[in-house]
């Protein structure tokens, strides 16, 4: 009497063949097992966590940023990755930067010699983090501008959570939108909301303008 399942006929103590009937039936049904094995409708797709989002949009605001500060922004959001909750490791924020680029909704590639690497978004990222933005890529001689807004508005937010900013590219964004951008001629790096003190005579929202300049001093 003969089965189809696998393992219905055991091997007999006297056969010495090299591939016997029972161990053909098992590798056969392996191999029809794993071919039949349902593929998810998601596979290769990037799953993303609240983390990805959030730091996604928060790059594409700011047009690009340096490594040291991606792990910096990343560490707000620690996953299990680290013990410190301050900053991410390189590997784990290198890691977040590679699944990114994987997919297509970032570049990560070094600008000036001797100094970390830039992130920023693709069109498809600028896409996926919902930011009605044009493709931007950060030029040499901007990366230093960029970098203090950044240290900036890392330093504001991490010390005043309850307060928001809006970036220079938002607000050309918006102006664009309202077909307001002739009218006005400077832009500022950032509009600031603080929360003020709520009283009858007292705002409840503070709003500050950001305009940072570089300046080089000779020693």
């Amino acid at each position: 009497m003969t089965t189809d399942h696998p393992f219905g006929d055991s091997p007999r103590s006297s056969e010495t063949t090299p591939l016997r009937p029972w161990t053909l039936r098992i590798l056969l049904w392996l191999i029809e097992r794993k071919l039949k094995r349902k593929v998810r409708s998601d596979k290769g797709t990037m799953r993303h966590t609240e983390r990805d989002l959030w730091a996604m949009r928060w790059v594409g605001e700011q047009a690009a940023v340096r490594f040291d500060h991606v792990r910096r922004l990343l560490g707000r959001f620690p996953q299990g990755e680290d013990t410190n909750p301050r900053i991410l490791s390189e590997n784990a924020a290198r890691h977040v930067i590679e699944r990114w680029r994987d997919q297509g909704y970032a570049r990560f590639e070094p600008i000036l010699a001797r100094e970390p690497g830039w992130l920023w978004l693709t069109k498809a990222g600028l896409h996926e983090a919902g930011l009605q933005m044009t493709y931007y890529k950060p030029a040499a001689a901007r990366v230093g501008h960029l970098h203090l807004v950044n240290w900036v508005r890392l330093s504001l937010e991490e010390g005043e959570p309850d307060a928001s900013w809006k970036s220079e590219r938002e607000i050309r964004a918006e102006m664009e939108k309202s077909r307001k951008s002739r009218k006005q001629k400077h832009v500022p790096d950032a509009w600031y909301f603080r929360p003020g003190a709520t009283g009858a005579w007292k705002s409840p929202v503070k709003i500050v303008a950001i305009e940072l300049v570089l300046v080089c001093t000779a020693k």
